[in-house]
């Protein structure tokens, strides 16, 4: 079905003339063979009537006179007569000739009467062989040769076909076909137009149809191309105004950052400065002066006579080393308060290297973990996405890996705050990172206790801290902040009250933006 929806239409015209003339001339040649058949069928059977006309009264009579020889002849004439195949001379006592054999037919037998008096019988058998390899024949000859006039006439129709009509048609149709854009352009089919037949007036409609299309894609091109123009002008507009403001919101948020930080900065700088003076020295003499002390204590204690200091309390000894190693510690925490204020108020304290993000990233989380676990144990779970494929990325080493601690320490603190408040909740730090077209980011998962909006607020200014006294300086944030601002990046916050927060830090590709 597909392959005749395919063929051309001259074909098809070629497949159904020759169909329809082939099964009509097959009837009619049937037909006519038939009743041929049945005029020389009956011809055959009018043998049986001749030979009772011509030969039964004479066999019988040389029957009668028992003259063997002439029944002979008489048998043998009759079985040379047409059609005729078996013949058979008798009576009740005797045969007196039987001769050939019978084919295909029946065996019919006459009386043989002398004086109305049965005398023997004579029976003859007919062949129609011949008859029917005649027919045959005949039907097979009949048959190629109206089989060879239909597919002459056929091709004469074909050809008759292709030239008036399907010729013309496929000229058309590929002239369509090989020059849309001509067709497009308004330009109409240049032959067979003038023809005054069928051809003729579907060409003349083709070229009517191609100049109203070309009429409608014309107006249409000067309306889009208004329209375009319209849309480009409102489009280069607001672009131009979306500009500006960007870039006036840009040099906004610039002159903003740089403000607060020159005035933080400042501020900081002298208090830095005043601490580094007035607190910082002295520190380190108050930590000096209890080593020494603790130094001279053992060694007084060493001079002590054994059976002497058995008498002695030493236990205001211990009370001593006691509050010894408690100045140093915290001494030690203003020590690391003075480093933290000190690194906000630094602003290129490293050069950039090309490092493995992926590695960098890592190092900075088992850092803070190890850190945490070696000050709270608890349990909590690392679910590390770390790639190694982001290679040669050019940050601030050391900044960017104070950065993450600071970050990563805050969210083992939130967890582990949730642990002392309920044993069975589960901690876990997932970090992600990935990268687009134009950035690097981090995403930072824990589970811990979230984050309240008025802290989110605030929670990368200095010196703001949620953690009790002796527990946070409220610089890490800050710090961190402000490291990734260096790096041209950026950094979110979502978090959830009760449930944990997402940290997302982004990183332009190619350096400092």
């Amino acid at each position: 079905m597909n392959f005749f929806k395919d063929s051309s239409l001259s074909f098809k015209t070629l497949l159904i003339t020759w169909t329809i003339t082939s099964v009509f001339t097959i009837i009619f040649t049937a037909l006519q063979i038939y009743y041929e058949y049945r005029g020389e069928r009956k011809e055959l059977f009018n043998t049986y009537t001749i030979i009772n006309d011509l030969y039964v009264a004479p066999i019988s009579e040389s029957l009668w006179i028992m003259n063997k020889s002439i029944i002979k002849t008489q048998a043998n004439s009759l079985l040379g007569y047409p059609f005729v195949s078996y013949v058979k001379i008798y009576d009740d006592s005797s045969t007196y000739f039987e001769g050939g054999s019978i084919i295909n037919s029946e065996v019919k037998a006459f009386n043989l009467k002398y004086s109305n008096e049965k005398i023997g019988i004579l029976e003859i058998a007919l062949d129609d062989t011949g008859l029917n390899q005649k027919f045959l024949k005949r039907v097979m000859v009949t048959v190629i040769i109206q089989g060879i006039k239909a597919l002459v006439v056929c091709i004469l129709l074909f050809f008759t076909y292709e030239l008036l009509i399907t010729r013309s048609l496929r000229r058309v149709s590929r002239y369509l076909i090989s020059n849309p854009e001509a067709t497009m352009r308004g330009e109409k089919i240049p032959f067979d137009f003038d023809r005054e037949d069928e051809i003729g007036v579907l060409v003349r409609n083709l070229n009517s149809f191609i100049e109203y299309i070309h009429g409608l894609n014309k107006n249409l091109k000067e309306l889009n191309d208004s329209l375009e123009k319209k849309v480009d002008e409102r489009t280069y507009e607001l672009k131009e105004k979306n500009r500006q403001l960007l870039s006036a919101i840009d040099d906004l948020e610039r002159a903003h950052s740089q403000i607060a930080m020159s005035e933080r900065m400042a501020s900081l700088g002298k208090m830095t400065a005043g601490i580094a003076h007035e607190i910082k020295n002295p520190v380190y003499i108050i930590v000096n002066s209890v080593s020494l002390v603790r130094e001279l204590l053992d060694d007084m204690l060493a001079e002590v006579p054994e059976d002497v200091k058995a008498k002695m309390d030493l236990t205001i000894v211990d009370d001593i080393k006691d509050l010894c190693s408690r100045s140093e510690v915290s001494c030690e925490r203003v020590g690391n308060i003075i480093n933290s204020m000190l690194s906000l108020s630094r602003t290129n304290e490293d050069e950039k290297l090309a490092v493995n993000l992926g590695v960098l990233v890592e190092k900075a989380v088992q850092f803070a973990y190890d850190a945490t676990m070696a000050k709270n144990i608890f349990q909590c779970e690392l679910e590390l996405d770390l790639p190694r494929k982001f290679d040669g990325v050019s940050v601030y080493k050391t900044e960017l890996t104070r950065a993450l601690i600071n970050i990563f320490d805050n969210s083992f603190y939130s967890m582990f705050k949730k642990y002392s408040e309920n044993k069975k909740s589960t901690s876990v730090l997932t970090v992600k990172l990935s990268s687009d077209d134009k950035q690097y980011v981090i995403q930072i998962n824990d589970t811990g206790l979230g984050i309240p909006d008025e802290v989110l607020k605030n929670m990368f200014y200095p010196f703001f801290t949620t953690k009790p006294a002796g527990e946070g300086t409220g610089l890490g944030m800050s710090i961190s902040f402000d490291i990734i601002k260096k790096h041209g990046g950026d950094i979110k916050v979502e978090s959830e009250v009760g449930t944990g927060a997402r940290f997302i830090i982004t990183l332009p590709k190619g350096g400092v933006a």
